[in-house]
């Protein structure tokens, strides 16, 4: 059996899975535009506000955008 989706993963993964650099997703976090979740001593990015973050930008784009 497969092991299930994360909820959360690394900084470093969420910013392969928005293909931004880590100092552009580390600018993201400050700004709150990436919320992040504190769990101990590591800081997660919740895989909803990945796809939250897409979303956003998309619904704001115009459609000649891409």
């Amino acid at each position: 059996m497969a092991p299930p989706d994360p909820l959360m993963v690394p900084i470093e993964t969420a910013a392969e899975m928005l293909g931004l650099g880590r100092t552009t997703t580390f600018t993201l976090i400050k700004t709150g535009e990436l919320p992040t979740i504190t769990v101990g001593r590591r800081r997660l990015v919740p895989v909803d506000a990945v796809r939250k973050f897409v979303a956003d930008r998309l619904a704001g784009s115009s459609p000649d955008a891409a």
